[in-house]
């Protein structure tokens, strides 16, 4: 084996193929079982047509399988079944033509099926079926071109069909038929433009189609029909811009059409016609901007 200086050009012949190496005192042509290994600044390398070490600035980027890669102590191309598996910054990943390993300012972003992923010891970007599921804080998450993972101040923010949402243990954003529902605190949340899933002091807060909506156990946000029904506190509420479901001291407390309304088991909120009538403590009640009327109203049925 011939060690050519470290400023020359060396054109390899391996089975057959032309692969163009730099070589220097980090590269290591010695035989292997098939003649395609190398080690390239510390990196083992299997040289294949998809493999080009040509030289670059700092000797130290190669393309394999389409793929841009930068060779680093983090980087292992080592063979495996298929030849498409690298690690990076103790990420597993799947080499192809939808990863972008190519360098960023601190060497840690790809992208992936479109998406962009920061690389960190949470995100698990091994394959899967459709190659499109990863973990990020103990969260799967389905990669698409709806979700952006990328970086924000704490790692923890991603957006799913442009909806808002802070990666956590109690999120599980798994697939399902139509991509479109999570779970948050032990509650199920269909994912739409009207939802916005931000993040305030203890992650407890959603607007969904313009209302604004405490999660707790006793929550269900789950789809119907026209996608207006949750359930609070066992009471069937639908929900519209005069609602407003925020919280209060022990979080009962609604205003529907402008009119305060206190949740309890006997309330119920459920829709008619013109989504003005409740039943409260087995009497029926009027809506309207009269507090007074309703008073009225409740002691009428009543008594």
């Amino acid at each position: 084996m011939v060690l050519w200086p470290i400023d020359v050009v060396h054109s390899v012949r391996v089975n057959g193929h032309d692969v163009r190496v730099n070589l220097s005192q980090s590269d290591d042509l010695s035989y292997n079982n098939d003649d395609t290994v190398t080690n390239r600044n510390g990196v083992r390398v299997n040289l294949s047509q998809s493999d080009d070490l040509s030289r670059n600035n700092n000797d130290t980027v190669t393309y394999r399988h389409g793929v841009r890669v930068n060779l680093s102590q983090s980087d292992d191309l080592s063979r495996n079944n298929n030849d498409t598996v690298t690690y990076r910054h103790g990420v597993r990943v799947n080499l192809s033509q939808s990863d972008d390993l190519s360098y960023n300012n601190n060497d840690t972003l790809t992208n992936r099926n479109g998406v962009r992923v920061n690389l960190s010891q949470s995100d698990d970007i091994s394959c899967n079926n459709n190659d499109t599921v990863t973990y990020r804080h103990g969260v799967r998450v389905n990669l698409s071109q709806s979700y952006d993972l990328s970086c924000n101040n704490n790692d923890t923010v991603t957006y799913r069909h442009d909806v808002r949402d802070n990666p956590s243990q109690s999120d599980d954003l798994s697939c399902n038929n139509k991509d479109t529902v999570t779970y948050r605190h032990s509650v199920i949340v269909n994912l739409s433009q009207s939802d916005d899933l931000s993040c305030n002091k203890n992650g407890t807060v959603v607007y969904r189609l313009g209302v604004r909506v405490n999660l707790s156990q006793s929550d269900d946000l789950s789809r119907n029909n026209n996608d207006t029904v949750t359930y609070r506190h066992g009471v069937r509420v639908n929900l519209s811009q005069s609602d407003d479901l925020s919280c209060n001291n022990n979080d009962t407390v609604t205003y529907r059409h402008n009119v305060r309304i206190n949740l309890s088991q006997s309330d119920d909120l459920s829709c008619n016609n013109n989504d003005t009538l409740t039943n409260r403590n087995g009497g029926r009640v009027n809506l309207s901007l009269s507090y007074y009327t309703i008073k009225a109203n409740y002691t009428k049925h009543v008594s």
